[in-house]
């Protein structure tokens, strides 16, 4: 492990974990809006 990195992850890694989070059947919608509106997309499938 690279401490220096241990609380960072990669944009593409948090994507991962983010669509792990994201009921199933909004899936297509969730990855339709990432592919449009990049990382503010993220914004509204937060998890609250």
């Amino acid at each position: 492990m690279n401490n220096s990195l241990e609380n960072t992850i990669s944009f593409e890694e948090y994507i991962r974990v983010k669509a792990r989070s994201v009921p199933q059947h909004r899936m297509k919608e969730f990855l339709d809006s990432l592919a449009s509106k990049g990382p503010e997309a993220l914004q509204e499938f937060q998890q609250t």
